[in-house]
């Protein structure tokens, strides 16, 4: 049975994800609404459980090209969390989301090192980590 509605949290093990939810909380968030303006500092992570959130790039004629779009297989702001915490891109949510979002700075601090082990996989998915000096891809 999943832990997670949102796929990459569902690949954690037991002990990652209790690592991880003193710092979640889950939140409802709608159309419209910002999550990053681009070089904007991001200080959550968002795993969605449904809905999308989109990643856009903006030109200098007032349009935007939507580059990337985050659904329930994904995370907005992990990396960030673990580098420069900048935003490349205007985040916004596209369709209503249900996600996990975290509440409090030091969920970096948990996220390294992550997870315990390099290789691990649910029911439903696999999920690969690779290690890269302070980096974790997925």
């Amino acid at each position: 049975m999943l832990h997670s509605k949102n796929r990459l949290l569902a690949c954690l093990g037991v002990s990652d994800i209790d690592r991880f939810r003193p710092y979640l909380t889950v939140t409802e968030l709608h159309h419209g609404e910002v999550l990053a303006d681009t070089h904007q500092s991001v200080n959550k992570v968002y795993f969605p459980h449904e809905g999308i959130i989109s990643c856009i790039v903006d030109l200098k004629n007032g349009e935007g090209i939507e580059t990337g779009m985050i659904g329930a297989d994904g995370a907005f702001g992990a990396m960030q969390a673990l580098d420069d915490k900048v935003s490349l891109n205007r985040v916004v949510i596209q369709f209503l989301v249900r996600l996990r979002s975290s509440k409090e700075a030091g969920l970096e601090k948990q996220m390294m090192p992550f997870p315990s082990s390099g290789r691990f996989s649910s029911n439903t998915s696999s999920c690969s980590w690779r290690r890269s000096n302070k980096h974790s891809v997925v």
